[in-house]
């Protein structure tokens, strides 16, 4: 049976920054995280599927994963795949914002999640980064304070030039035709209505696996593991921003309460009426 994206790790800090160099290959599931996650490509060419859209990736490359978006890499074996990740809190983007300038609005930009910086624009934005990891790094005097000044300082200069951009967004793979794009963006736009792979085929003009083999291929899960997943992410959505759990499970698709609540306990590991997950002390970082 297929698994829904899992999700990865807990952060108890402000945030996390790793640096990783390695040739193995990514051989990771769709997952998503509680926070929000900054990739730097230093070496290495692969792709991100974010949200079911594949974006190819080349040096120099800046990837923003936002809160409980699904995503997974794809790296080949032999490629030697080189990157930053910093892991953030949403207090840490809270406490760093202001009324003229949100942080967390960096991950939810109409330009797309990749972003492809030109020197000497990147240089700056990398500088940043190796400051932050020798604060990191060291014990004297303030390095906690720094640390955190040149993390707020990369996020506030990726808002600006995202705002304004001195280089482009980095568009999607184009699928063949753009049959999956336009299929996405159609289960995107009627998650809250009832979705079935016979509908959907005879509405594309495919063939039924013809379809669900394309989907498994170009956005990396099967179509009703992505399906499922939207459903659940957009109900704990509305529930967190005071809907009620049964408006919540019918405004997400689901005829049944029963079974909407025994697939949210399932996924989240806790019942719709609760709110938040049950806190583990699994600290998998997987990226």
């Amino acid at each position: 049976m297929e698994q829904k994206p899992l999700k990865r790790g807990y952060l108890y800090e402000d945030f996390r920054l790793f640096h990783t160099k390695d040739s193995l290959g990514t051989d990771v599931e769709m997952h998503y995280h509680e926070f929000y996650k900054l990739l730097l490509l230093v070496s290495g060419t692969g792709s991100y599927i974010i949200e079911g859209r594949r974006y190819e990736l080349r040096p120099r490359d800046i990837v923003l994963v936002g809160q409980r978006i699904p995503h997974k890499p794809e790296f080949a074996p032999g490629v030697l795949y080189e990157r930053y990740i910093f892991f953030i809190s949403s207090d840490f983007l809270n406490r760093y914002s202001t009324e003229d300038c949100s942080l967390e609005e960096i991950f939810r930009n109409p330009n797309g999640p990749v972003y492809r910086p030109l020197a000497p624009l990147s240089d700056k934005l990398f500088a940043l980064v190796g400051a932050a990891e020798q604060e990191l790094k060291g014990n004297a005097y303030g390095n906690s304070v720094l640390s955190r000044f040149y993390l707020a300082r990369l996020l506030a200069e990726l808002g600006r030039q995202r705002r304004f951009p001195t280089a482009a967004a980095v568009a999607p793979v184009r699928s063949r035709g753009d049959k999956m794009l336009e299929l996405l963006r159609y289960i995107d736009a009627h998650i809250n209505e009832e979705i079935t792979i016979e509908n959907l085929a005879e509405r594309f003009y495919l063939s039924q696996y013809h379809m669900m083999r394309r989907f498994r291929e170009e956005v990396g899960v099967p179509i009703h593991v992505y399906i499922s997943e939207r459903r659940l992410l957009n109900a704990r959505a509305m529930i967190e921003g005071g809907t009620s759990a049964t408006e919540a499970c019918f405004a997400s698709g689901y005829g049944s309460y029963s079974a909407f609540a025994r697939a949210y306990k399932k996924h989240f590991r806790c019942s719709p009426m609760k709110g938040s997950p049950e806190v583990s002390e699994n600290t998998d970082y997987t990226e």
